[in-house]
């Protein structure tokens, strides 16, 4: 197809003819307050989960401060409730005793001298022996012993150990009740040890 010189006049008359003596369409500029790039939500992702991660990293030497006395409690608990059961199954006087020198405890019988367990406290976990109420205390030895009879039972008196590590602190208390004795482990803002 030749071109057409009145088709040429046309199609220019046509592309000139939509502008004369008025100004061009505008058009519509688009919508900004659709939403998020997601170069946006990735950079702002990006920086929640770095100060998470610093939030965490800094508050996990205190949390492990307060694990690792935590967990001594429970396994103190645990092995006075041991002594209790090794009193009735051996019929015998049973002491669970706390060493404030070496922060250590063991459970012992004294006729015929026994040692049923011996147990270092983690690094940093101490007792508060001049908090300590309720319990035998020798000051010549430093020495804080939980009895319990061959029955199970603790005595008539309640007591209450405290341990602390850094500023976290923890008590066990045993209650008497019925004869028997029980055992709670709770956490302890006013304790201070020295």
């Amino acid at each position: 197809m030749k071109n057409n010189p009145a088709t040429a006049a046309r199609s220019e008359y046509r592309r000139t003819s939509s502008h004369c003596g008025t100004s061009p369409r505008k058009s519509k500029p688009p919508n900004k307050t659709a939403g998020f790039t997601l170069m946006e939500l990735s950079i702002t992702l990006a920086i929640a989960i770095t100060i998470s991660g610093m939030v965490f990293i800094a508050a996990s030497g205190d949390n492990r401060a307060y694990r690792e006395l935590h967990n001594t409690a429970l396994m103190i608990q645990s092995d006075l409730r041991y002594a209790q059961r090794l009193s009735i199954i051996e019929g015998r006087r049973i002491y669970t005793r706390f060493n404030m020198n070496s922060d250590s405890y063991s459970i012992v019988s004294q006729s015929p001298a026994n040692t049923f367990r011996y147990v270092n406290f983690p690094d940093g976990v101490e007792i508060c022996g001049e908090r300590t109420r309720g319990f035998w205390f020798d000051t010549t030895s430093s020495y804080i012993d939980i009895p319990f009879t061959p029955r199970g039972t603790y005595g008539t008196q309640a007591g209450t150990i405290y341990l602390q590590n850094g500023e976290h602190r923890l008590r066990i208390t045993l209650t008497v009740s019925g004869g028997r004795a029980l055992i709670r482990c709770y956490p302890e803002s006013r304790c201070t040890c020295r």
